[in-house]
């Protein structure tokens, strides 16, 4: 099943839980912020916007957003019931201080990134560094990423979590890997 599938929705919508392609990711952020202060997520590239709604529901209190480039996949978030403001916007460097507006606004603490960063530096690796200084200018505390599946005939110059961590930049330090996902946090 692709990732913005519609049964997704469905199954959402009748009460049966979020997709399990988010288990690891959420497992691994529940691990590091169950208990802290960190209570404002981003959903950054949020598709249907279940990632960003399963960690509303989880942390109840906590305020959530999202940002997704694709206008039909904000629709279907919306016409579901997803109860949270997705800025419809695709992330690059001439739309960063949008985003990071977005992230001050919202008091962004925790930002998570499933599969979206191939897709985002994909064509330009080197402003990663500025992304991650932009984020942690507007709050970002903590970075939770998820890779793309290994593959041994990856073609795409991202493909998998190191590569994305490398391309974020000296800026961030690794807390913990497990599998394709990634706690990551500041360099202070």
């Amino acid at each position: 099943m692709r990732y913005d599938d519609a049964s997704y929705l469905t199954r959402w919508q009748r009460g049966e839980g979020f997709p399990s392609i988010h288990d690891n990711l959420y497992a691994l952020a529940d691990k590091h912020l169950r208990g802290t202060p960190h209570r404002s997520f981003c959903d950054l590239c949020c598709s249907t916007a279940l990632l960003g709604q399963r960690f509303l529901e989880g942390y109840p209190g906590s305020r959530v957003c999202g940002i997704e480039g694709l206008a039909s996949s904000v629709d279907q978030a919306r016409a579901v019931g997803v109860a949270y403001p997705i800025l419809n916007r695709m992330v690059t460097p001439a739309t960063l201080s949008e985003v990071a507006l977005w992230w001050q606004t919202h008091r962004v603490d925790v930002l998570l990134a499933r599969r979206c960063l191939p897709e985002i530096f994909a064509a330009d690796r080197s402003w990663g560094p500025r992304f991650v200084a932009s984020a942690v200018l507007s709050g970002v505390k903590v970075f939770v990423v998820q890779g793309r599946v290994p593959t041994s005939r990856a073609t795409h110059p991202i493909p998998d979590i190191d590569a994305e961590i490398a391309v974020l930049g000296p800026g961030l330090r690794l807390v913990e890997k497990a599998g394709q996902c990634a706690v990551l946090v500041p360099v202070t």
